[in-house]
């Protein structure tokens, strides 16, 4: 009962909050400005986990505020935020505990006034910051504390798929060489069907087996990392760019080894397809258990 009292009296102070800020700087700009925050806010999480955790794990420190504006630039992350936006101004009910009001409700209270005037620029809120760096270095501290913060190195991501990923599919590799000797490149479309049991055989960086839940994805994850080692070890170019799926090219082909799998099986690549590829790649017939570390170069 508590939390249902002070949660309304919450939502009420935001409406009022609202209309201050629309009469301040006019319904224009606040609209827009909740919009964007609104349509933003969820891909922040995601782009932590995905995208900073592995990089911060691996002992770097990569620039936080330019890499979620790559992400949040990505068409597939775009597609998902604006979907994600339209199913918030169409919908959206109100909860009992909920404090603040659903969006479109916001919107709708301040419609009625005054527009605003037309900015004739319209720059971002970083704008407002000086020193991101040191900002974003003090978000650091507190997420994870001095010592820890002592230990990262400052990497560009530009740098990450050399530094970060590289590294630990040459380790994945080697861990089920054996496992992989005989598969070429065009075996990949019959080993899609059945990927969780060739995933049950495999080890992770723990030397461990995967459950039934994870064997299919760990699969897909070590053939994408051999892939990947052979398709730069014949001179590909790497692209880890936020938000972007994992992508090599070579002879102008650009080749998503970690979503391959997947694409084979639910018949986006037919197995034809995929061996034509293979050929005009000049891959077709490589063992991927003899794939060696490559020699990568730094698209820096």
């Amino acid at each position: 009962m508590f939390l249902r009292v002070t949660h309304a009296v919450s939502r009420r102070q935001e409406f009022v909050a609202d209309e201050l800020a629309a009469r301040t700087i006019g319904a224009k700009p606040l609209a827009d400005g909740l919009r964007l925050i609104h349509k933003v806010a969820p891909a922040f999480d995601y782009y932590w986990r995905s995208e900073c955790a592995p990089v911060l794990h691996a002992g770097f420190l990569p620039p936080l505020t330019d890499g979620f504006s790559q992400f949040v630039t990505a068409g597939s992350i775009v597609e998902k935020m604006d979907k994600d936006l339209e199913e918030q101004l169409a919908g959206g009910k109100a909860n009992p505990y909920d404090t603040h009001p659903p969006l479109k409700d916001r919107i709708a209270a301040v419609a009625g006034l005054p527009p605003g005037p037309d900015l004739a620029e319209d720059l971002p809120a970083v704008s407002l910051l000086q020193d991101v760096p040191a900002l974003e270095c003090d978000l650091i501290l507190q997420v994870a504390g001095a010592e820890q913060v002592a230990k990262l190195k400052s990497i560009a991501w530009e740098e990450v798929g050399t530094k970060v990923y590289l590294p630990q599919w040459e380790k994945l590799v080697q861990l089920n060489n054996a496992r992989l000797q005989g598969v070429t490149p065009e075996f990949l479309a019959k080993l899609a069907g059945n990927l969780k049991t060739f995933g049950k055989s495999l080890l992770n960086l723990s030397k461990e087996t995967p459950d039934d839940w994870n064997a299919e994805n760990f699969g897909g994850a070590v053939l994408g990392a051999a892939l990947n080692l052979l398709l730069l070890q014949r001179g590909g170019q790497l692209d880890v760019a936020p938000g972007h799926e994992i992508t090599v090219t070579l002879n102008e082909h650009p080749v998503q080894p970690f979503v391959l799998l997947a694409a084979l099986k639910n018949g986006e690549i037919t197995a034809e397809a995929w061996t034509r590829q293979c050929g005009e790649l000049g891959i077709e017939g490589v063992d991927l258990g003899a794939v060696a570390p490559a020699a990568v170069q730094d698209p820096a």
